[in-house]
């Protein structure tokens, strides 16, 4: 299967039109953040690292877009005490919905390119009649491995940021929040030291928050596509899966042997910078 950007999924399905739904439902997952126009905003805040040391609450915030907060929200941020927020998206998606945010805070693109040339391509694909929930398992986990491959010097622009004090609070996010969101996440509570299965547990609690907006918008996508687009298909696309991590992790194993190694050699998160990290991110 052609391998293509993972931002490129985005790029292609942001025209369908699709409502957010509303995260001021979904309060009974730990460390969500309720948000009018997002569905997958949380802190991060609340794990414990593998010496018991508790992630500090109100420091780091994954979201997903950021372009349909309202006044509401908006004032929320501020309450929040919000100072950067990275955007992960591509120019060409910020350019469709760009972020709306308060006054004062920080706005740091770190975009992921889109081959727009391949949109064509990646339409037909998604959208086929004999599309299945494996290729699509399948692509997601290419791009996840891409992401390790091509990506790294955005990953390492936004762990080296995490060094300086001004970068907190932090919101990070990219469409959906689950998957450039999701790997940027896996890097931070890895480098503090909180274990892989709560970090798996993070990265899955997208599918329980956006159960709403996922079925929205593979019906509106199956009705994009004349009703021919496979459902189980499109929602694999849009969930997460513990199979497309694990395509990062063997992906980093495989170019740098350890995930201590790629985040000392390429992210430039050493021994060093894990400790600076600790001290900001870990209570006591």
């Amino acid at each position: 299967m052609k391998l293509l950007p993972i931002a490129l999924l985005a790029f292609t399905l942001g025209g369908v039109g699709v409502a957010h739904a509303d995260a001021t439902q979904q309060t009974a997952l730990p460390n969500v953040v309720s948000m009018q126009g997002a569905s997958n905003f949380r802190d991060l805040g609340g794990y414990l690292s593998e010496n018991g040391q508790r992630v500090r609450l109100g420091k780091l915030y994954r979201a997903d877009e950021l372009s349909h907060l309202s006044a509401t929200d908006q004032t929320k941020l501020t309450e929040l005490g919000v100072r950067r927020v990275v955007d992960f998206r591509s120019e060409a998606e910020h350019q469709k919905a760009g972020d709306k945010l308060p006054t004062g805070i920080e706005y740091i693109p770190m975009p992921i390119t889109v081959q727009a040339a391949a949109v064509k391509d990646i339409q037909q694909h998604i959208f086929a009649a004999d599309n299945t929930a494996g290729a699509m398992s399948e692509f997601m986990q290419l791009a996840y491995r891409d992401f390790i491959v091509s990506y790294t010097p955005q990953l390492r622009q936004f762990m080296q940021g995490l060094l300086n004090d001004q970068a907190y609070p932090q919101v990070f996010h990219c469409t959906a929040g689950k998957d450039r969101t999701g790997v940027a996440a896996a890097l931070v509570l890895t480098a503090i030291g909180v274990p892989r299965a709560t970090i798996l547990d993070d990265y899955l609690a997208t599918n329980r928050l956006t159960v709403d907006s996922v079925k929205q918008q593979v019906d509106a996508m199956v009705a994009h596509s004349g009703g021919q687009a496979n459902r189980e298909a499109l929602t694999t696309l849009l969930q997460v899966q513990p199979a497309f991590l694990q395509s990062a992790y063997a992906a980093i194993d495989q170019q740098y042997g350890t995930m201590d190694n790629y985040l000392a050699q390429a992210l430039g998160i050493g021994p060093a910078q894990r400790q600076v990290l600790r001290q900001k991110l870990l209570e006591p």
